[in-house]
């Protein structure tokens, strides 16, 4: 869409594909030909020659009149000198444009994460013919545990990683890394657990970010009381409440 290309480098091409303009960033992003309401941008992909990369980068380096900003002084500078062209990143059979998204901010990037938990995501994780792979832990599988006459651990519209106990809480549309525990009578709701976090009874946690190796003490609220939260922690425009690494110890 046109009205948030602004945030990216904007391109122009020919019709052979060639890249014959680069705006960084521009305040009036230039439409598609005949797509008023849409603008080409750059998805920070590119392959170069090596050597004639070094030679661009050298080259930026001496100017005295260059910001030695990629977007802003090297491409625009290559563009002008030599030829470069554009992969259009769209469905081969329908012409749509392919998944992309940014993940340069707090919100794009818990957006992203959001998008994988959605009963028919735009990108499939589980699609064998292009596989998406990783490095995996040495953990043992995920396990869910409830007591007869007690909370029942329960993980709905979720990505579960390898080494995590569900104890007795409740996770509900929310992506939990490997060695999460989470007890008793706790909730989680639409929030990025990342490895290591310990989970106290009775907490609630909704649209966070918990980094790595948190005890939460029970009975601890966040992403409830965004006032309370932005005392103690990063809160994004968007209201996503980021918990630093160890904060809790």
């Amino acid at each position: 869409e046109r009205e948030k290309a602004s945030q990216f480098g904007v391109i122009e091409i020919d019709k052979n594909g060639k890249v014959v303009g680069f705006q960084e960033k521009p305040k009036e992003p230039k439409p598609i030909p005949g797509k008023s309401e849409s603008s080409l941008i750059s998805m920070g992909v590119y392959i170069f020659n090596t050597d004639f990369l070094k030679e661009e980068l050298v080259k930026d380096a001496k100017k005295m009149d260059s910001t030695h900003d990629f977007g802003k002084d090297v491409v625009p500078s290559i563009i002008k000198e030599a030829n470069v062209f554009a992969f259009i990143f769209q469905d081969r059979k329908t012409g749509e444009p392919r998944y992309w998204r940014d993940v340069g901010a707090i919100d794009t990037y818990f957006e992203a994460n959001m998008d994988l938990v959605e009963i028919n995501p735009k990108i499939n994780l589980y699609e064998k013919e292009w596989p998406i792979f990783t490095l995996q832990t040495q953990c043992p599988p995920t396990k869910i545990t409830g007591i007869e006459n007690k909370e029942k651990g329960l993980a709905i519209s979720s990505l579960l990683a390898d080494g995590c106990l569900i104890k007795g809480g409740k996770v509900f549309n929310s992506i939990i890394s490997n060695d999460v525990i989470v007890n008793d009578y706790s909730d989680i709701s639409h929030s990025i657990i990342y490895e290591g976090v310990n989970i106290g009874e009775g907490c609630k946690i909704r649209k966070a970010i918990i980094d790595k190796n948190n005890k939460i003490p029970p009975d601890t609220s966040i992403g409830y009381n965004l006032e309370d939260d932005k005392k103690k922690f990063t809160v994004s425009e968007g209201g996503v409440v980021v918990v630093p690494k160890e904060y809790f110890k």
